[in-house]
């Protein structure tokens, strides 16, 4: 699920590659075991249609060996030195169906030089359910109410009465991967503050 941007990083401690995306109203994560990437990653595109074509592809595949920097120079105050910064990198990405056929390329940029990332960990609360007992879903259920709202709620709101509505809501779902095994998807969501009339 891509929102504004990806962060892909390794945790050690977990021994998992932590895959983040979000936009300030909602964050979605994954934890994939194993190190998938050497080093901090944020991907981000000013492609408009990169979200819209990564939801058709079956796969997304980055080509990280074969990264273009893009470097600005700085010079000192009193212009005796120069030195170039690394910016970011363009990297290619591919779309492929899931039997291995190119949808498209597209390149991003791996814009590091925007400072960390939010610790997602502090954005996950650690209350979990409602009296310690969790909340559970059906996706399919979930998911027809949420397309009866969308078309017919003049603001497109769905409702979840909690004992807190300031705190975000957590939606987890369990999934069988064919590569890494058993794996959570993590879905954070803001609630609306609705404006009284």
């Amino acid at each position: 699920m891509i929102l504004q941007c990806i962060h892909i990083y390794y945790e050690s401690k977990e021994k998992k590659t932590i895959v983040v995306s979000s936009d300030g109203h909602r964050l979605f994560r994954c934890k994939i075991p194993g190190r998938l990437v050497s080093e901090p990653l944020l991907l981000v595109s000013v492609d408009r249609n990169f979200k819209s074509m990564a939801g058709k592809a079956d796969r997304v595949l980055l080509q990280l060996d074969t990264r273009e920097p893009y470097y600005v120079e700085t010079a000192s105050s009193d212009r005796t030195q120069c030195k170039k910064k690394l910016i970011w990198n363009s990297i290619t990405a591919q779309f492929l169906y899931a039997d291995g056929q190119r949808v498209r390329n597209h390149i991003i940029q791996d814009r590091r030089d925007w400072g960390t990332y939010p610790n997602t960990d502090q954005l996950i609360p650690d209350a979990r359910g409602i009296k310690d007992e969790d909340v559970v879903y059906n996706a399919a259920y979930l998911m027809d109410f949420a397309k009866v709202a969308k078309r017919f709620s003049e603001h497109g709101f769905i409702k979840q009465v909690l004992s807190n509505n300031h705190s975000p809501n957590l939606f987890e779902c369990d999934v069988e991967d064919n590569v890494y095994g058993d794996l959570k998807f993590e879905f954070l969501l803001m609630p609306i503050q609705q404006r009284q009339r």
